[in-house]
């Protein structure tokens, strides 16, 4: 829930005629998340040199842009495993990778297990819940 209003507020802010550029930028970014963005796109769509929008957003966000994306989409990823019962390819390829086994590489470098063994592990936490709640 405290997600979900800090989203509606960074999106109301946007609104707003003092928003950065990163900010609008970082909302297009939520907005096409299954899009494979390059750093010059990003500087395109932002009108500043690639070394600039580089700068903003480590100042900004704390991490690269292509981190940042690949933050962005491994949070999705959670999501959708954690939630839905949508295969691992429909999950890859909304995500914007072509290659479901890509996709699963880069979730076990940066979560630490496979997509996988995330969502068994997620049904397994949820049933012991609603085990333990009856």
């Amino acid at each position: 829930l405290q997600k979900l209003l800090f989203e509606i507020y960074k999106a109301k802010k946007l609104l707003s005629n003092n928003v950065s550029p990163i900010e609008k930028l970082i909302l297009e970014l939520r907005n096409n998340i299954g899009k494979w963005w390059t750093v010059k796109e990003l500087a395109d769509l932002s009108n500043m040199s690639i070394i600039r929008i580089r700068n903003l957003f480590v100042e900004y966000t704390g991490t690269t842009p292509k981190n940042y994306i690949e933050k962005l989409k491994m949070q999705r990823a959670i999501e959708m495993l954690s939630s839905e019962k949508t295969s691992i390819n429909v999950i890859a390829d909304s995500l914007g990778y072509m290659d479901p086994y890509h996709f699963s590489r880069r979730f076990k470098h940066i979560i630490g297990i496979s997509p996988d063994s995330y969502r068994k592990n997620v049904i397994r936490i949820d049933l012991k819940r609603n085990k333990n709640s009856t």
